[in-house]
Order: C-alpha cells, then sequence, then structure tokens
C-alpha cells in the first residue's frame, strides 16, 4: 500500500509541530487510508490510485492528481490526525499504559480531549463530503467510482452525506 499524503503534508496541513514523531504519524495515515479513504473512494477506484501513485508522481493522471491533491489529501489528513490523537496523548508500553507529560506543558483533560477529537472528526467528515460531493457530480470522469468491482472484499463507497450535527435546545 503507498501512502496518498506524507508526514510532511499531515504537519503543514494540520499545522501540527514538526517535531512529531513520524513512527506516530506513519501508522494514523494508513489506518485512515484504509479505513476511511478506501471506504469514501471504494475498491476499484482506490486500487487505480494506489496503483499510480506507488509508481510515482509521473504515472498519476491528471485528473487522479486533482482528486488526490484537492479532496482526498485533506480528507485523509484530518482523518490522520482524528487517529492520531489517542498516541500523542497517551504511550502503551510493555507493562501499562501512560498519559503523555511534559517538562514545560501540562496535558490537556479527558473533556478537553474529547472535544478536540470531536472537532477533528467534525473536520474529517466535512471534508469526506467534500470529496463525495465532487465524485458524485464528476462520475463521467471517475467511472470506477460507480462501479467499485464484485469480488467478496469490496468495498462500495459511502454514499450520502456523513457529515451530521445536531441542535441543541436548552429548557429555559
Amino acid at each position: 500500500m503507498s501512502k496518498f499524503i506524507s508526514e510532511v503534508y499531515l504537519k503543514t496541513f494540520i499545522g501540527i509541530d514538526q517535531s512529531i514523531d513520524n513512527n506516530i504519524i506513519e501508522p494514523a495515515i494508513k489506518r485512515a487510508q484504509l479505513f476511511q479513504i478506501k471506504d469514501l473512494l471504494g475498491t476499484a477506484l482506490y486500487d487505480e490510485l494506489d496503483g499510480q501513485v506507488a509508481l510515482g508522481t509521473a504515472s498519476i493522471s491528471v485528473d487522479n492528481k486533482v482528486l488526490l491533491n484537492q479532496y482526498v489529501a485533506p480528507t485523509l489528513a484530518s482523518y490522520a490526525y482524528f487517529e492520531m490523537l489517542p498516541a500523542l496523548m497517551y504511550k502503551v508500553e510493555n507493562n501499562s499504559i501512560f498519559k503523555r507529560k511534559s517538562e514545560s506543558a501540562d496535558p490537556i483533560d479527558e473533556k478537553a480531549y474529547a472535544g478536540l477529537r470531536a472537532l477533528y472528526l467534525d473536520n474529517a467528515e466535512r471534508f469526506a463530503d467534500r470529496l463525495k460531493l465532487f465524485l458524485e457530480a464528476h462520475t463521467s470522469v471517475y467511472p470506477l467510482y460507480l462501479r467499485p468491482g464484485n469480488s467478496i472484499d469490496t468495498r462500495y463507497p459511502e454514499t450520502g452525506s456523513i457529515y451530521t450535527t445536531s441542535i441543541h435546545f436548552p429548557k429555559r
């Protein structure tokens, strides 16, 4: 599996510290790409992009460059950061799970952490909706989106809006 974005892209797009270890970022990118992007694109379109990215930038079609750069990359970066947040907050070792601390800063509390994760999931879902709307509007350019395959492990693209929000009406 080739990665659709680099660790540098994620750090720059999200606006996080450049010193964050790539060993934390890379697995998050891979998980988000397999769990979220593949589900959004469907198997056939995902495999086409994966194959072209694996062969190098010169092998990516013009249409797929637009799809990757303007829609897939921001969506993937947002989902990857959402996936990465637990690893930034906690460290798993042989005998325990630890909450990370810094000498010059205090970690956020659980409520603020949950709010931050919700914010980044919300951002990722908004980018995912843009990606889906783009693909639905350009099915003639991306016919594999509508024909993801028919093997037992085929992922069919998600359709309709996944972005949800609720309205809270407080009691008076």
